[in-house]
């Protein structure tokens, strides 16, 4: 009997799935992978933005908090009876930390960006002298 249910199971699950199937010829345009899910980039104004894959997690339950190595992010949202969540570390280099002014957090489509905005101190004029 045991046998027979186990048979059933897989013919149940082949049929399934000939209904359904996997999906072929998958194509991603995207910064973010699924086991690398962070991407850094610099912008024109010299502040850093990181992109972090966030599916699933609605953004007020997403928690960044500095370390004292970087950012920290964690987050955890439940739809249904399904459970999404993540927790990562980012570490950031003591040279770019020392020199953040404010973090700026913003998240949409299952993408967060973490901007640091640097602060930006006007090159001061140096006198030359010429003797």
């Amino acid at each position: 009997m045991n046998n027979f249910l186990n048979n059933f199971n897989d013919d149940f699950d082949e049929i399934v799935e000939g209904f359904f199937g996997k999906p072929r010829h998958l194509i991603f345009n995207s910064t973010v992978k699924d086991l690398y899910p962070t991407s850094w980039k610099k912008n024109d104004e010299g502040d850093y933005t990181c992109t972090i894959k966030t599916l699933g997690i609605d953004p007020q339950d997403l928690n960044v908090e500095q370390t004292e190595w970087g950012l920290k992010i964690k987050g955890e949202t439940k739809i249904k009876e399904d459970t999404y969540n993540t927790s990562m570390e980012l570490p950031i280099a003591n040279s770019i930390m020392n020199d953040i002014d404010k973090i700026q957090v913003k998240s949409k489509d299952g993408l967060t960006f973490i901007t640091l905005m640097l602060n930006k101190q006007s090159k001061k004029k140096i006198k030359i002298e010429i003797e």
